[in-house]
């Protein structure tokens, strides 16, 4: 769904709901809910996890351990108030009231559904957070915190705190057993939003925010045209810029063309699965993962890895990760459980995050979950303790691969420098990759669909860098782009990636002739004029002109008018030289638009985070 419409359906979700609690909206309402989705305030499960994972928290309050039963009597009060307030107020006729306004702006049936999607999932966590019993009777000073939180200040000086206790005398292992080269090269696919219901000869540029199957006729196209009194457009073999998601023909031509490389691995970083948000189940997703797979595998055969890294979009409804998602990971793992080795199968299923050597090598792959620091999760509103988990065992992780010399290629889908990524998990990662550069010898991502690549600034001092963070284009044609990957060439020693050459989809001419047309839109190291990519002062000078915007909008010529735009090469030149949107908040001339401040009012609203 685009940013858009999710900003009105927050906005028409969070601004009643404040007003009914302020209102103590206390009616007796019928539900049309079952009873497994009310909503209870005290869900204990953060508390639970911190029990287990925390040492416990004397604060200046000097309250004493052990039974307080004042401190009992508030909690039991504070249940029983909130879990009143909440059990009368019912979801039903708020969704009702949301669906309708967003009825103005949508289609109807689709408004209905991602309200009833998102709304309970938003308002539960935000009555969690902002009411609770321990915030209510902490506050009162009856109970003393049981929580101890972590500020990004505290967990920076952690961090660079460790020691370095790498083997110096362990010996690098070659990726590649031919010596006489120095070089092995890996490719990166990314969102591809495989549509499983794409239909050559639809019309491509329809009033919802997914086209290109059959959409009804009262969908308001007369006289050959559109809601927008443009003319209807059809969807063609090999793709459709616009409304339209990926399809088989690009996945198979795509698989056919990487074939012609010779690879060591194949990174996958995530959103399989198409943009109809409002009604994909998890089955379709898993099936979109599925397809995709086997597409590259009838190609490229089972002897090369395809390492995946979990989408914003692997999940139904996307975006929100509540941590007992089974469906979802047990389906992905099993897909890719014969690139896998035991532990990293039994992490990826439990938890959507995992680590493993490749095959032979030295080179160790870590690859997170987006969710848990993607801040259209409204769970984070309610709970942090799943992302502080993850970036324990990141740090754990990355401890064990310095003693032991390795390499490592993190993978993550949504970068960091853009606004849906959390800012407890931006600054945190930028924390730990300064601290672990030496070993870190890429950073991977996807989510943007724009061909775009950051330089990672120090925290402890921004005017140096620590590492590149490569942003790779999707193979769908969603938002206006043609289909594009990446080809990297990496050091066999230090695995450091040397280069890359972006590969990209002509798509007016493979519908044309019938016959894929993929070519080189440009080399790395040429058009940063860089002996490698190692080179972050020369880099960060680059250019951000109206060529540097065509490959930022992946040369698609419809997207012309934007080449010339200067609040599109402003826009381009504030990404490219930042890696928070905190520091992007601060560039000049560039329009944030809504999505950005929805993401700065989020942030304010998620829950800190415990320390472990």
């Amino acid at each position: 769904m685009h940013v858009k419409n999710m900003i009105l359906l927050f906005i028409l979700i969070i601004i009643p709901s404040v007003y009914l609690i302020i209102e103590n909206q206390t009616s007796n309402l019928n539900s049309t809910i079952s009873d497994e989705n009310e909503y209870f305030i005290n869900d204990m499960s953060e508390e639970e996890f911190i029990k287990t994972n925390t040492e416990p928290y004397n604060n200046f309050f000097n309250i004493e351990d052990g039974k307080n039963t004042y401190c009992e009597l508030c909690k039991s009060g504070s249940d029983i108030i909130l879990n009143t307030i909440i059990q009368e107020y019912k979801w039903s006729y708020l969704h009702s009231f949301c669906a309708f306004i967003c009825s103005f702006f949508l289609r109807k049936d689709i408004c209905y559904e991602a309200v009833g999607r998102y709304g309970p999932i938003l308002l539960e966590n935000t009555f969690k957070r902002l009411f609770n019993r321990e915030k209510i009777c902490t506050s009162l000073f009856i109970c003393k915190p049981s929580i101890e939180y972590e500020s990004v200040e505290e967990y920076s000086r952690r961090i660079f705190k460790t020691k370095n206790n790498s083997n110096n005398n362990a010996k690098n292992v070659d990726i590649n057993t031919n010596k006489n080269t120095s070089e092995f090269n890996f490719i990166q696919v990314t969102d591809i939003h495989l549509q499983l219901n794409y239909k050559e000869g639809t019309v491509s540029n329809c009033n919802i925010p997914l086209c290109c199957f059959n959409t009804p006729e009262e969908l308001g196209f007369k006289n050959n045209k559109n809601h927008k009194g443009e003319e209807i457009k059809y969807s063609q073999k090999y793709g459709s810029v616009g409304k339209c998601d990926g399809n088989i023909e690009v996945v198979k031509a795509f698989a056919k063309e990487a074939k012609k490389t010779k690879l060591e691995f194949i990174l996958f970083t995530g959103d399989n699965s198409a943009h109809n948000v409002w009604e994909i189940d998890q089955n379709e997703i898993i099936e979109a993962t599925q397809i995709s797979v086997d597409l590259m595998v009838k190609e490229l055969g089972e002897d090369i890895p395809i390492y995946p890294a979990i989408g914003n979009h692997e999940k139904a409804p996307p975006d929100v990760f509540l941590g007992t998602e089974t469906v979802l990971l047990h389906g992905l793992s099993k897909i890719f459980r014969k690139y896998l080795t035991k532990e990293a199968y039994d992490s990826f299923s439990q938890f959507g995050y995992y680590t493993q050597l490749h095959k032979n090598t030295n080179l160790r792959i870590i690859s997170l979950n987006c969710m848990v620091c993607n801040s259209m999760n409204f769970n984070l509103i309610g709970e942090s303790h799943q992302a502080a988990k993850m970036f324990k065992w990141l740090e754990n992780v990355l401890n064990e691969a310095e003693k032991n010399n390795e390499r490592v290629y993190l993978l993550d889908h949504i970068p960091m420098y853009v606004s849906q990524h959390t800012y407890d998990c931006t600054f945190r990662l930028k924390i730990l990759i300064e601290r672990y550069k030496d070993i870190i010898s890429g950073y991977i991502s996807g989510h943007t669909h724009r061909d775009e690549i950051t330089l990672v600034k120090e925290y402890s001092n921004p005017k140096k860098y620590s590492l590149i963070n490569y942003i790779c284009p999707g193979l769908t044609t969603y938002t206006e782009y043609w289909p594009s990957f990446r080809i990297y060439s990496a050091d066999t020693e230090t695995k450091f990636i040397n280069d890359y050459i972006q590969m990209r989809l002509n798509l007016d001419e493979t519908n044309k002739n019938d016959k894929p047309l993929w070519f080189i839109a440009y080399q790395g190291t040429k058009y940063y004029n860089v002996t490698k990519m190692d080179d972050y002062k020369t880099i960060s000078k680059a250019n951000v002109d109206e060529i540097f915007v065509k490959h930022f909008l992946t040369d698609n010529p419809e997207n012309k008018d934007q080449y010339t735009n200067p609040k599109m090469i402003e826009m381009s030149k504030c990404n490219f030289e930042n890696d928070n949107y905190i520091d992007i908040s601060k560039c000049k001339n560039v329009g944030l638009g809504p999505e950005f401040y929805l993401h700065y009012v989020l942030n304010i609203l998620f829950a800190h985070w415990p320390k472990l």
